[in-house]
């Protein structure tokens, strides 16, 4: 049996708490589902690899430098919107840090391997060098060289934490080489390790350009061989062995 209504103010009142308390339930529900949803937006986890994003971004880097890189070259290659980006390495700056350590990780990983301290420093010099043209000639446009030496020099006077970056990566080498060549067999006593390893990392800096320039293995190759034919014919004129002593023989190359 249906409600009985005294009179039309109390049909029109009933009717308008009905119609008042819909809205309210309906507003709740809306709202209860939308915050539903926006936990579960927040608690999404990633879904990249930061392995695979630096990679990508290391490549983009080695090819453009780093002032012609732009936000939008490394969202396209990465396949990350801009505050994804920011978000996981900070500005653009932090990403080419993250990105260059990935290199001088990769760099040193093939170059100490190639410096055996059990090999003649022809043999070891030869993987040595060998190794870093693989790298400096990969990929499948035009070589890019060093990533280092061929996109950071630029950007240090307004960056000076990439300046550090590379400080800190010339002397990481300079440093290797002079640990090779005091564990090295064959070396008469009095050799000045530490020109000859400036000498020795001066050669691949310059390999790192004049592949980015264009050249072909084979020229930088030539260069190589020399460079340490000259240095084991000529010790003193490139001031490896002190001058003043009489009891030394050419390095044995």
């Amino acid at each position: 049996m249906g409600v009985k209504y005294n009179c039309i103010s109390d049909l029109q009142c009933d009717l308008v708490f009905v119609l008042y308390r819909t809205k309210i339930e309906r507003s709740i529900f809306f709202l209860r589902v939308g915050i539903k949803m926006n936990k579960r937006a927040r608690g999404r986890p990633r879904g990249f690899s930061q392995e695979v994003v630096l990679e990508k971004a290391l490549e983009t880097f080695w090819q453009h430098g780093f002032e012609a890189t732009s936000l939008d070259d490394l969202s396209a290659a990465t396949g990350l919107n801009r505050p994804s980006l920011y978000a996981a390495f900070g500005d653009k700056e932090s990403l080419y840090l993250a990105a260059l350590n990935c290199w001088t990780q990769k760099m040193r990983s093939g170059l100490s391997a190639a410096l055996d301290p059990r090999l003649p420093p022809k043999e070891a010099l030869t993987a040595f060098y060998r190794t870093a043209l693989s790298l400096y000639l990969s990929g499948p446009g035009p070589a890019r060289g060093c990533m280092a030496v061929c996109t950071a020099p630029s950007t240090v006077a307004e960056h000076p934490a990439i300046g550090q970056a590379l400080a800190n990566i010339l002397e990481e080498l300079d440093l290797g080489l002079q640990r090779y060549l005091r564990q090295a067999p064959g070396l008469p006593k009095g050799f000045n390790v530490a020109d000859y390893a400036r000498l020795l990392a001066s050669l691949l800096h310059s390999l790192a350009v004049r592949a980015r320039a264009g050249q072909s293995e084979g020229e930088l190759w030539s260069l190589v061989e020399a460079t340490l034919s000259v240095a084991a014919n000529d010790t003193r004129a490139f001031n490896l062995i002190d001058p003043l002593r009489d009891d030394v023989v050419p390095v044995a190359f």
